[in-house]
């Protein structure tokens, strides 16, 4: 072996040694801050207390702020397309007049152009870019926002006392300001969504994952649900599968009166600020409202109704697409539409097909969340064909996509972010 092919090596060793050792001490980092994540957190709510930062209205917020009000998170293409079929749904057909906050993050996301473009399609509309916001007394660093992390980020920054958030590709079936007038929200000050799963059915899975696994929630495949683990650590009772918060939170839309419950938003916030360590329990940021009102000791109120699912039937089999939240009565409220999204590359098929009964914990087997929700039509005893309002806010939103895309070049959206490796990466470094 020559003298090249040696150093070579030994440069090789040594990086190696080195990553080696950075990863060791990461990994303790980690491991020590999950074993102490409700001091960390009792900790960071105890100094803001003291300090003033969680007293309501905070004086970063301003005088300008609007009692009620809608918050959305959209970026890109494909989150803008659909943030614009939801809006012409909301403004033109419901004649919602709340006032909207869109967040976005950085001009790449959201050109100037595109940016006048909404706010002179949508009236009492506000674009805001949460890179721009400077950090807050009190509160962590905001890092990275491209992400879960902005929909929480947002919850925090939105300049209303009371808020609804509703994801781009989750549309209203009706005017939502007629929910802030839900008794469970006049109650709880709080309104949260169930899941199709429910907690007991993550058990068994949980034993699969390493108590200091370092994977992320995104490599979990078809298992993207919650490690019952977190609520040991954060010292809070396992929810009971007995009662209506026992199905996990679907965080496609959130109730919220920030005058009641401060101290739990910005408990979520620094939860999601800290992806690698609260995320490997959960998938997203659906959990950790959950957690950081348990915390916190505010009461959590889920909706006790599981969400209905609406697809389409191919050869016999029903393939779900999205699904339908209920309200407090048990009529649906939105239409969630998980798997088909309207994006600027094609069109949107309709969805003709609605299951009540199609839950991940049902006896027949059938598959977990993931690509889609598959079962054989035969073993599902309540299917019927999309009608009434199901139908009418799919035509609409489908009759939206297709006039946002003949105008498209009015709307100077921005070009799809170039994939990167790195981008895939499954391990916290």
């Amino acid at each position: 072996m020559n003298t090249v092919s040696q150093l070579l090596l030994i440069l090789l060793g040594a990086t190696a040694i080195t990553w080696g050792v950075a990863a060791a001490s990461r990994y303790r980092r980690i491991v020590g801050f999950r074993r102490n994540i409700r001091e960390r957190c009792d900790d960071f709510l105890a100094t803001a207390r003291s300090q003033g930062h969680l007293d309501y209205p905070p004086p970063w917020l301003g005088e300008e702020r609007d009692t009620r009000g809608i918050v959305m998170c959209a970026g890109g293409p494909d989150l803008l397309t659909q943030a614009y079929t939801n809006l012409d749904v909301l403004r033109n057909h419901h004649g919602c007049r709340l006032p909207v906050a869109l967040f976005y993050v950085g001009r790449e996301e959201m050109p100037e152009a595109c940016q006048h473009f909404f706010e002179e399609s949508f009236s009492n509309l506000r674009c805001i870019d949460a890179s721009r916001i400077p950090d807050r007394p009190g509160q962590p660093r905001a890092k990275n926002l491209r992400g879960f992390e902005l929909k929480p980020f947002s919850l925090l920054n939105a300049p209303f006392d009371e808020l609804i958030f509703i994801d781009a590709d989750s549309v209203p079936l009706y005017d939502p300001e007629l929910l802030f007038e839900s008794e469970l929200y006049r109650e709880h000050g709080n309104l949260f969504w169930p899941e199709a799963c429910m907690l007991s059915t993550l058990v068994p899975h949980a034993g699969a994952w390493s108590e200091w696994s370092l994977t992320d929630g995104r490599a979990r495949g078809n298992i993207q649900g919650v490690n019952p683990r977190i609520f040991d650590h954060l010292r809070l009772p396992r929810p009971s599968t007995l009662e209506r918060a026992g199905y996990e939170t679907e965080s496609g839309q959130i109730l919220i009166d920030r005058r009641r419950c401060f101290d739990a938003v910005a408990l979520t916030w620094f939860m999601s600020s800290r992806p690698h360590h609260f995320r490997l329990y959960f998938y997203g940021d659906t959990e950790a409202y959950r957690l950081a009102w348990g915390v916190t000791g505010r009461p959590y109120c889920q909706i006790p109704h599981p969400s209905h699912q609406v697809g389409v039937v191919e050869d016999g089999i029903f393939l779900g697409s999205a699904i339908l939240p209920r309200d407090e009565s048990g009529a649906p409220a939105f239409l969630h539409q998980m798997h088909r999204k309207p994006s600027p590359s094609g069109p949107c098929p309709p969805l003709t097909h609605i299951v009540e009964d199609l839950a991940v914990d049902h006896p027949r087997s059938r598959a977990l969340r993931g690509l889609r929700m598959r079962a054989e039509v035969e073993s599902l005893s309540h299917i019927r064909a999309a009608g009434g309002a199901v139908a009418l806010i799919d035509e609409l939103i489908r009759k939206s996509h297709a006039e946002f895309l003949i105008g498209l070049g009015e709307a100077h959206l921005p070009g799809s972010p170039p994939k990167h490796w790195l981008n895939r990466r499954i391990l916290p470094w």
